[in-house]
């Protein structure tokens, strides 16, 4: 039996968002190679929270061979340290770490962590089954895709996956190892992956090899018409990166939607670039009730600085005509990129006090530099770690975890930051605008 534990959590008080399709789309197929799984959901943990590293084993419940941790760079710390303990209560227990947390530090994680037996990197449904197949053949796993492990005293990290083409072929993600009930109303469902755009901040570019999969739209009405037999009070959420690229795809997902008949309400994540009011019109007739926007700056300097490929007066014609279909629209900023001067951050002010008035729920992020992103590379070597500075898109509470932080920069470089001139300043500026950071 292997337990797959999504080590995600939410903000305290906050909404945990969707369940995991990725992790359950690899349990699906774990399962479907013949192997049992089990999933616990840290996403969940209710009004206790997430438990303490010492607690963990115990909230893990049953002891089983393996356990593989997924996680996200912002919970790197927790996962570790909670692995630490889960080692040392169960010393048997074999620990596989993946997802996007670990991918830039994979042999990094493997020489300074014992207690972490193996990483995958990639896309792991074909992979973590062929491991499974495989576990007692150690003569196997240097053929093994984006398997790293330890061979005679150091780290080998066997080349990466090549990516999943074919995403129909994979098994319908298993919903029935979550519980729903610890969700709000809605469930998720990734009709894609990967993003064919290169912002400079951002990891999809080099994780993805900018390379767009989509499941046929065929599949993804079966998907949803089976959710819908499952969970018809619930809401969806299409969680692609960017779900109308390209454009006619989403056109043909709203027509098929439609003739289908279905009654969820739904929302997805867009570029300004990549929807238009007539798209808009067919969404709405199609029950889309809500759109997320990465919009990142209101400057142009600053957008073309991080490649984002989009304008001002985009964002200011798109976004506001977005109001008059959807019930919610959300643009997402960010602030504190190290190029970035007090004209920039102003204009990113002003714009995301503009979309306010249009009853737009805006966000506003500190710049939190990701380790395979083209911005890391570029200030690698002038990232610091200060506790009192620190992004909102990362682990609320990193007291325990400032040592741990402190002395591995390249595995926990998302906690770190580019100092730069008046950063106080800026950080006044937002906050006295009514943005957390």
């Amino acid at each position: 039996m292997t337990t797959l534990v999504n080590c995600v959590a939410p903000h305290a008080g906050s909404d945990p968002g969707f369940p995991p399709p990725g992790l359950l789309s690899l349990a699906a197929s774990i399962r479907q190679a013949g192997f049992p799984v089990r999933l616990a959901d840290l996403a969940c943990a209710g009004k206790a929270g997430v438990p303490a590293p010492e607690d963990f084993p115990k909230w893990l419940g049953e002891p089983t061979p393996m356990v593989g941790f997924s996680t996200m760079s912002n919970m790197l710390p927790y996962a570790l340290e909670a692995a630490r303990c889960l080692k040392d209560a169960r010393p048997k227990t074999t620990i596989v770490f993946g997802g996007c947390g670990p991918q830039a530090a994979v042999k990094e994680i493997l020489e300074q962590f014992p207690f972490i037996d193996y990483v995958f990197q990639g896309e792991a449904e074909h992979t973590f089954a062929e491991f499974l197949r495989q576990q007692d053949n150690r003569d196997a796993w240097s053929g093994i895709k984006g398997l790293a492990f330890r061979q005679n005293g150091s780290v080998q990290v066997n080349p990466p996956p090549l990516r999943i083409k074919d995403l129909d072929a994979l098994p319908r993600p298993a919903y029935d190892l979550i519980d729903l009930s610890g969700y709000s109303n809605f469930i998720g469902l990734q009709t894609s992956r990967g993003c064919p755009f290169s912002c400079t901040y951002c990891e999809a570019s080099f994780s993805r090899q900018r390379l767009l999969a989509t499941h046929s739209i065929g599949r993804v009405i079966e998907d949803i018409r089976h959710l819908q037999t499952l969970y018809p009070d619930r809401k969806l959420g299409l969680v692609d990166d960017t779900f109308t690229v390209p454009r006619e795809r989403a056109a043909q997902f709203c027509r098929e939607y439609l003739a289908a008949g279905f009654n969820f309400r739904w929302g997805i994540l867009s570029r300004v670039d990549g929807i238009d009011v007539p798209l808009m019109e067919l969404l709405f007739k199609a029950r889309c009730e809500g759109v997320y926007f990465g919009i990142e700056s209101g400057s142009d300097k600053t957008l073309r600085a991080i490649r984002k490929g989009i304008t001002r007066e985009q964002i200011c014609d798109v976004v506001p005509r977005a109001r008059d279909y959807f019930t919610e629209v959300t643009a997402s900023f960010m602030w504190g990129f190290p190029f970035e001067d007090m004209a920039d951050l102003e204009e990113t002010l002003m714009l995301a006090a503009f979309l306010r008035t249009y009853g737009i729920n805006v966000q506003l992020h500190l710049w939190s530099p990701m380790p395979r992103s083209a911005l890391f590379k570029q200030y690698q070597a002038q990232l610091i770690y200060d506790p009192g500075v620190q992004s909102n898109l990362v682990l609320g509470n990193v007291t325990r975890y400032q040592s741990l932080i402190a002395s591995n920069p390249t595995i926990f470089a998302p906690f770190y930051h580019v100092p730069h001139p008046a950063f106080e300043q800026k950080r006044q500026m937002v906050e006295g605008m009514g943005f957390a950071g």
